[in-house]
């Protein structure tokens, strides 16, 4: 029947958004078959059902045939029991298009990741191989290989961790250590990592502050338990993160210790990363902690999900933000872990 609005569209125009309307049609795709017929049901307690017998008339009358009002529980019920059955089936079959769609893409983007280092190491040890007399160019070719057998290395470590993350085996070595120090060691070690076309980009610790704003020595320790290695990978993480997007600036990693707003007998320490890059895209940054959240071929995007899973596991929690205040660039990811 042709119709200027749907039902759906007329009672949302005239009802406010309190109004909960499911919708089947024969285009759902499930491997069900959908009457010819509407069935309205309201609060649960009426049900309405018209028979279709001419889609394509513009005349009301002409277009439906049998049609029964009911007020009957067991009828209603019914109703509402097979429409509730096919309505999550349809959610099941739509959420299982999204997770094919986005492994796919995953699988795309992985293969890519693998592709472009492997090429780069047959290269290197090809030139090797035809000049070896030259030492010192030799060096600069098993440099090449080392850091794309590490780009390898670091890819099947994420995708390991997140089998193990879907898996709950995740598990966490706990012991006490200092944050500074694991701070400055992960900075040190992407600094290592940086290509050369990256120099105009600046890694750098700020101040530690405690909860009263007041600038505390570097030389001051904050001590945290936690799976050391776990949070140095969560750092690196987010600093690499902060590295795809700047080309050139300042990534500055800030700490400071506050009292947790629920709980002010409890302390937390804030672990801040902020860069001068162009920001997250406004596409991703709604998933942006979850999986396969790269866009294009700019990464798996396993790193910021592995990252969430890791602060999570230990007591705390992990947000973002693009900077958009005074005129500043780029994004800031923090996350929280408890002091006590």
């Amino acid at each position: 029947m042709k119709t200027k609005t749907s039902l759906s569209d007329a009672l949302d125009s005239y009802y406010n958004s309190n109004i909960k309307i499911l919708h089947l049609d024969s285009e759902s795709n499930l491997n069900v078959t959908i009457l010819p017929a509407t069935i309205l049901i309201v609060d649960r307690k009426a049900s309405l059902a018209i028979e279709k017998v001419n889609d394509s008339s513009e005349h009301f009358t002409e277009a439906v045939g049998l049609s029964s009002y009911s007020t009957s529980e067991p009828t209603v019920i019914s109703y509402i029991s097979i429409f509730e059955n096919f309505w999550n089936q349809l959610e099941l079959y739509q959420k299982l298009k999204q997770h094919d769609k986005m492994q796919q893409e995953f699988i795309n983007i992985a293969a890519h990741e693998l592709r472009t280092p492997a090429q780069s190491i047959l290269g290197y040890a090809e030139l090797a191989k035809t000049d070896p007399q030259h030492l010192e160019q030799t060096q600069s070719f098993m440099d090449g290989v080392y850091r794309n057998a590490l780009r390898i290395q670091r890819l099947t470590k994420d995708i390991l961790d997140v089998t193990r993350i879907e898996s709950e085996t995740l598990r966490l070595n706990k012991i006490k250590f200092d944050l500074k120090e694991v701070i400055l060691i992960a900075i040190e070690d992407t600094t290592l990592m940086l290509s050369p076309e990256s120099n105009r980009v600046k890694l750098k610790f700020k101040n530690i502050m405690n909860s009263g704003g007041e600038v505390v020595s570097h030389s001051d320790d904050i001590f945290v338990v936690g799976d050391r290695n776990r949070i140095t990978q969560d750092i690196t993480n987010l600093l690499e993160t902060a590295l795809k997007f700047t080309s050139k600036g300042v990534v500055s990693v800030d700490v400071a210790r506050k009292k947790k707003q629920e709980e002010q007998d409890h302390e937390e320490v804030i672990v801040t990363v902020e860069d001068t890059g162009s920001g997250s895209s406004p596409e991703i940054f709604p998933r942006l902690f979850t999986k396969f959240s790269s866009k294009s071929f700019s990464g798996t995007g396993l790193g910021l999900y592995i990252s969430k899973n890791i602060i999570e596991a230990h007591g705390g929690k992990i947000w973002a933000q693009n900077n958009n205040d005074n005129g500043k660039r780029g994004a800031t990811f923090s996350f929280s872990l408890p002091l006590n």
